[in-house]
């Protein structure tokens, strides 16, 4: 059996079968376990002995296995309320036949075939179709086989249990609240959205990999786990993330964040080499979703940054357009991985971006090269030996705005540094390197 606690793991734990209901359930509202922003797990049971006695609207990362045996139901909403993309660790695939997914047939169907992203076949999870198998209960449809829970599906996406015909879970007022994944979204959204701290050219780095920006639109390598936090910490508008690019295609991180663009109406651009994209496009039809391959691309977004793929490597070629007081365009090479690297170097581009693991494979190759050459840290426990030396590493939650300055007061124009640091900047770089390695000689014996 499971209770309410205080403990982690979403406020539920397995208790001893000693206990009895009524010192579980003291009322109908006890019944009711939200588990995780949008995941809910209501008991349907009367003894602490009864065979599957949950109901599941939504899912969670972090459900117990000792849980999922339990389930009897599990509730697809026409909103896909909780992450597709984490149903697999909420079932127990050897027994698919003992749960039921409930819903609109054609919903559920597309979310079962989701699976297929994953390696999952749901070929033979039972289906209960609410228009087709329970026609006797026209706008209330029985979702337990006990008697006295009915399950109420609405024609505007609402979904409620009732229990002796008193409501224990609405889902419309539950996702109002500002917990639930959407409206977190929105909330970023809202909050960010006019704001101007992204108006130039540049990256952040989020996760391992950077997002590039261009009059405040954003294109992603990949796409971070964490972004909500990531996004609420560096002020990005979700919303403005126009395309990604996909070398290799994780839809576990894709999920949460597309059926937001679905249930919003935005529209995207994503690269990817995978036909997976497919399956999402067609579980989040409400998205315009327009997908190209990863190999060769060319973008250009309606900011003028322009984007292309080396051939046959994980690396871009990224323009930025007026970067410099003087509306100077500045090309920029971002090399994920070493293959192809030293045709690009080759090129000769204005900036070089490497991860830092494809950096330990081209490092002597960049000996040979001019060009600046920022390095990534991409979770690689090395990067720390680049600590102190001439590379510059681009840390994970930070912003980097990108200028090309003709003269010396540009650079304070813009950066504010003052007439006498900024005339020892742009003077000879090898006296300017030689004075800041050098010993402190004014220190006292004991470095004070």
């Amino acid at each position: 059996m499971l209770s309410p606690s205080k403990r982690d793991r979403g406020g539920i734990h397995v208790i001893s079968n000693a206990m009895e209901i009524k010192d579980i359930i003291k009322s109908d509202s006890d019944r009711l376990f939200i588990v995780d922003p949008e995941c809910y797990i209501i008991f349907t049971g009367e003894t602490t002995d009864d065979i599957k006695p949950f109901i599941r609207i939504g899912n969670w990362n972090d459900m117990p296995v000792e849980l999922v045996p339990l389930i009897e139901n599990i509730i697809i909403t026409d909103g896909l309320i909780g992450d597709p993309a984490l149903e697999q660790f909420n079932i127990e695939v050897r027994r698919l036949p003992e749960n039921r997914y409930i819903g609109s047939r054609g919903i559920v169907q597309k979310f079962l075939s989701y699976q297929r992203t994953f390696g999952l076949d749901l070929t033979n999870a039972s289906i209960v179709d609410i228009e087709k198998d329970l026609p006797e209960l026209s706008r209330a449809k029985n979702i337990s086989h006990k008697d006295q829970f009915i399950g109420v599906f609405y024609r505007n996406g609402n979904f409620k249990t009732l229990l002796n015909k008193n409501t224990i879970f609405d889902l419309n007022e539950i996702t109002g609240r500002p917990a639930t994944w959407q409206r977190l979204h929105d909330i970023l959204s809202e909050a960010h959205r006019g704001s101007r701290r992204y108006d130039g050219s540049g990256m952040v780095i989020v996760g391992h990999n950077p997002m590039f920006y261009d009059k405040t639109h954003f294109c992603s390598y990949l796409f971070p786990t964490n972004y909500l936090r990531d996004f609420s910490l560096l002020g990005i508008d979700p919303g403005k993330i126009e395309a990604m690019f996909h070398p290799s295609l994780n839809l576990i991180s894709l999920s949460k964040f597309f059926k937001w663009l679905n249930n919003t109406g935005r529209k995207i651009k994503i690269f990817a080499n995978s036909t997976d994209v497919e399956l999402l496009k067609r579980l989040y039809a409400g998205a315009a979703i327009r997908k190209d391959n990863f190999s060769g691309l060319s973008y250009r977004a309606d900011s003028g940054l322009t984007i292309r793929n080396y051939p046959d490597t994980f690396n871009l070629k990224i323009g930025f357009n007026n970067v410099s007081p003087a509306g100077e365009s500045v090309t920029a090479a971002f090399i994920k991985s070493a293959g192809g690297a030293r045709e690009i170097i080759r090129e000769e581009p204005d900036l070089i971006i490497a991860s830092y693991t494809a950096y330990e494979d081209i490092a002597m190759l960049l000996k040979s090269t001019a060009a600046p050459c920022a390095v990534i840290d991409d979770g690689n426990r090395n990067v720390r030996k680049l600590a102190g030396g001439e590379r510059i590493v681009l840390s994970p939650g930070v912003q980097y705005a990108l200028y090309r300055f003709g003269r010396a007061e540009h650079i304070d124009s813009v950066v504010g540094l003052g007439e006498e640091l900024t005339t020892r900047i742009t003077g000879d770089t090898d006296a300017l390197r030689a004075e800041l390695t050098a010993p402190d000689e004014g220190g006292s014996a004991d470095g004070a």
